[in-house]
Order: structure tokens, then sequence, then C-alpha cells
């Protein structure tokens, strides 16, 4: 942003629902995209917290599972800078009332 440095975008959220319905739409069907990886969008330079942003990401990506379930993505990582950011990350995923934990 001209003058302020880099800012969280309002609705960071909303990159990780474009960018699967982009998987999912008409023109990428036949690409055989399945997979993605989301960094934390708006940690970096733009300072945001994750503790805020991993959260809403995460719930991002279940919104649009559990709307469209016929998707034909089958693998969302979202990746983790540190070690802090993983705990964040593993504790949105597991603070949601929409996933349950699976044996690795």
């Amino acid at each position: 942003m001209p003058g302020s440095g880099y800012l969280v975008m309002p609705n960071v959220e909303r990159c990780v629902t474009v960018s699967l319905e982009r998987m999912d739409d008409d023109q990428h069907k036949n690409d055989r995209l399945n997979t993605i990886v989301f960094p934390m969008l708006g940690t970096g330079n733009a300072r945001g917290r994750v503790e805020t942003i991993a959260p809403r990401l995460i719930q991002a990506a279940v919104s649009y599972f559990r709307s469209y379930p016929e998707s034909q993505v089958s693998t969302v990582y979202f990746s983790a800078w540190n070690q802090r950011d993983l705990d964040v990350c593993l504790n949105a995923f597991r603070s949601s009332r929409d996933l349950e934990s699976v044996p690795s």
C-alpha cells in the first residue's frame, strides 16, 4: 500500500476460497490439479499475526469443501514458517468442529 508499507488484506481468507474455486472451475477440470499449498498469507512483510490469520485460512478451506463436496481437490497443505506457526496451525485444526483427526 503506497505510503503505508505492507498490510494484511482485510479478507485474506478469500485467497483460499478463490484458489480452490479456480482449481475446480470448468477451465481447469481436465488439468488434474488436486493438491495446493497455502503459505501463511499476510504474516510475512505484512506483519499479520499468525494466531489470527491461520484459523481464518483453514476455516476458509473447510467451508469451501463443506459447500462443494464434489471438489476435485484432494489435498490442501498450509505451510508454516517455524515451530510456533506450526503449533498455531495445529491448534486451528484441532479446534475446528468440522474436522476429525485421523492417524498418520
